[in-house]
């Protein structure tokens, strides 16, 4: 319970005790309102609001304040770690987990069949039936605790875990609740389930009305973000009977007093991937009444649209010189998306003209985009391209290779180009990009530099990247360095909790007693409660009796039943990959509308 004298809560006692210096809690995971634009490596995006360099139509040339960026031509030059928007970092926590490959022990036969409602290939990660019979009464009664944040954190725990249709109605009783945050969480945590009996509600809770008034006790009308959510929700379940209303809302998009209701009903076109919403896309890109964001939402729906009119009007954006900024990164993101290994000329001579342009993030998306469609071509481009590029460049040129190769495109040039960025790097955090690259291609004849550098490295991001290269590699000589770095950066979350993925990505199972030696190492309540993140993104089983038992542990300060609450869920997801990333993959983090820039970091 909270301390009522003290009224200090989640949030305060993260700042107080110094993590990240200003991160929150809040909708069942952590979220950070952001200072500064280096995206720590666990949470997926920054929150601002959009980009510093969009003042009008066809701003393509000056970069963004305060980048360091070159472009073509103009040297590569040492730098240390940019605080500019346009950093790789933002790009590459949005997009990770789309390179998670499943260990061979966790490669089940089946698959969720529900999960966005259709299915969405994601494997199952096995968990026991005695496991899952273990989580899912703590669950339960964490939706009744006292603390406003573990009750939200349940919520999307629940979602993760659970698969059946009966847990919909106990979910829907948080509508009621009388946090905000909570109620807001509600909608995402029933698209999460992806179970298709909450879709009348959902629709209910997105037109705000007056069934949904009276099911969540507002008479005055349900949250914006509560709409928003519920809007996103049926976007996860991914029922095409739900697009009539979502293109309503759209083509309504006037009568809203922001525009998060309509951008979410844009974003849940583009999860449930229907043809019919094409025309209204093309006409909001085209209304200079619609804010920008809700303009930049659109391009990137159409990209996840396999129709061939969203092909033809995909192409068209590219080759008009008249784009505001913030519609062309999004329409950048969707060629790559919408072309992803195809080798399809006209998108690679399209992205190769924006990579030469003047602005860095134009570039960078470009860039990136490139090595998603792939090709000789592609190849040609970013390898003449990495020679003279700038040194906040090559990162990006590094992954977009490394996608490239990992599509069956890699050979010796291609790797000894990657491996040398990776020696010359002028900074850290640069050389943490490259490496990430190298993770990717699994080029294990990398693994000793890149575990050198890790230990020699003292700048936390940068620590951090590493730990997770070193994973991607699949090289079982990073065990012993990752399991040592899950207790020795207990103070350090970010790097524990990618060592505790690369662990996963290993398939690495650790004994009951190390984990509880790991947990006894942390002895205060923040501490207890970042670890218990770790074991949860570690898909550690044996760490189910710590966590359970924390959660119902009424002695234990709300920080660490919060936080022991999401790592349970993380630990028993029903999926590989986690539902977050069904959204943030190939989206333009530099038009966030306000409801997403809290969405994208939940946990």
């Amino acid at each position: 319970m909270r301390n009522p004298s003290s009224g200090i809560g989640l949030a305060q006692l993260l700042i107080a005790s110094g993590f990240l210096a200003a991160t929150a809690f809040g909708h069942g995971g952590q979220r950070r309102p952001f200072p500064k634009p280096i995206a720590p490596p666990i949470i997926p995006i920054p929150s601002f609001a959009g980009p510093t360099d969009t003042t009008g139509p066809g701003n393509h040339s000056p970069g963004a304040a305060g980048s360091t960026a070159g472009g073509p031509g103009t040297g590569r030059r040492n730098s240390t770690a940019t605080d500019g928007f346009d950093h790789w970092r933002f790009w590459w926590t949005a997009n990770r987990e789309r390179f998670y490959e499943v260990p061979q022990q966790d490669s089940p036969a089946t698959e969720t069949g529900r999960f966005l409602g259709r299915g969405g290939g994601d494997a199952l990660v096995p968990l026991s039936a005695t496991g899952r019979d273990q989580i899912m009464p703590v669950l339960e009664r964490a939706l009744m605790s006292e603390d406003f944040d573990t009750r939200a954190a349940a919520l999307i725990a629940i979602g993760r875990v659970a698969d059946a249709p009966i847990w919909s109605p106990r979910l829907l009783r948080s509508l009621r609740d009388p946090n905000r945050q909570v109620r807001e969480s509600t909608g995402l945590a029933l698209g999460i389930l992806g179970t298709p009996n909450s879709l009348p509600l959902l629709l209910d809770a997105l037109h705000d009305r007056t069934s949904a008034r009276r099911l969540a006790a507002r008479p005055n009308g349900l949250e914006t973000r509560t709409r928003a959510f519920a809007a996103i929700g049926l976007g996860l379940i991914g029922e095409q009977r739900a697009v009539p209303d979502l293109i309503e809302v759209v083509q309504a998009h006037r009568s809203f007093a922001s525009d998060d209701v309509p951008v979410a009903a844009v974003q849940a076109l583009g999860l449930i991937g229907s043809a019919r919403a094409v025309p209204t896309l093309m006409k909001i890109i085209e209304d200079r009444s619609a804010s920008q964001r809700l303009r930049a939402a659109a391009p990137t729906a159409l990209g996840r649209f396999g129709d061939a009119n969203a092909s033809i009007e995909l192409r068209k954006l590219l080759s008009r010189p008249d784009l505001d900024t913030l519609v062309l990164w999004s329409a950048l993101l969707a060629t790559g998306r919408h072309w992803a290994g195809t080798h399809d000329t006209e998108a690679v001579q399209r992205l190769t003209h924006w990579m030469k342009d003047r602005n860095p993030q134009t570039r960078h998306f470009a860039t990136i985009s490139l090595g998603q469609v792939g090709g000789p071509e592609a190849r040609r481009a970013l390898l003449l391209t990495s020679l003279d590029a700038a040194d906040t460049h090559q990162p990006w040129i590094s992954l977009a290779l490394a996608w490239l190769g990992r599509e069956g495109e890699a050979d010796v040039t291609l790797v000894a180009r990657v491996r040398r960025s990776f020696q010359e790097a002028g900074s850290a955090d640069a050389q943490s990009g490259h490496a990430l690259a190298l993770g990717l291609l699994r080029d294990t004849a990398s693994a000793a530099a890149i575990l050198r550098s890790l230990r020699e490295t003292r700048e936390v991001n940068a620590r951090a990247d590493l730990a997770l290269a070193v994973g991607l590699l699949g090289d079982s000589s990073a065990l012993a360095p990752l399991e040592g770095l899950l207790t020795e950066t207990i103070a350090e979350p970010q790097v524990q909790w990618n060592a505790a993925i690369g662990l996963r990505l290993l398939g690495a199972r650790l004994p009951e007693p190390r984990l509880r030696a790991l947990w006894q190492r942390a002895s205060t309540g923040l501490h207890r409660g970042t670890t218990a993140v770790a074991f949860g993104l570690a898909r550690q089983p044996a760490a189910i009796d710590l966590l359970t038992s924390t959660v119902d542990d009424e002695s234990a300060p709300d920080l660490s039943r919060a936080l022991a609450t999401v790592g349970l869920g993380l630990l028993g997801e029903k999926t590989w990959k986690s539902w977050r990333s069904h959204l943030v993959e190939d989206a333009n983090y530099r038009a966030l509308a306000d409801f997403q820039s809290e969405l994208y970091t939940i946990h």
